[in-house]
């Protein structure tokens, strides 16, 4: 039984290095709350931040399969998204920082038309600002 727990506690431990994105040592906005392993979170102004440092080319790609689209963006090198499953529209970026490609992507839970990309395209420009970045070319 010891054994088993043994086993059990080494598998969850091991299942949340390998979800988690090692980012470093980003910089946000005031207003934004660190949810941890890259998330972030401003509920005032309806703008999530997450970092992904692994399978980043996914997230400039169409898929049909999982109703995701994108289509170049208002500030050069950028993605505006809208994500049919998650239910999900905003901006996404390639960004390197420590040597380590990432996707930032700045987004809504809501999956609309109306939804006003600027202030999400300004929050990403205060964010590479603040880390003295610059989208990546994706191609």
């Amino acid at each position: 039984m010891k054994k088993i727990l043994l086993f059990v506690l080494v598998l969850v431990c091991t299942v949340g290095i390998v979800a988690a994105a090692d980012i470093g040592n980003l910089k946000v906005s005031d207003g934004f709350d660190n949810l941890g392993n890259g998330s972030y979170s401003n509920s005032a102004d309806k703008i999530e931040i997450d970092v992904f440092d692994k399978d980043v080319d996914d997230f400039f790609k169409n898929s049909t399969d999982v109703n995701y689209t994108v289509v170049p963006g208002a500030t050069p090198n950028t993605f505006n998204f809208t994500d049919g499953v998650n239910n999900e529209t905003g901006v996404v970026e390639l960004i390197e920082l420590d040597g380590k490609k990432m996707a930032v992507s700045f987004w809504t839970d809501y999956n609309g038309s109306h939804v006003d990309l600027k202030k999400y395209d300004d929050a990403l420009n205060k964010f590479n600002q603040l880390n003295n970045v610059t989208p990546l070319d994706v191609k």
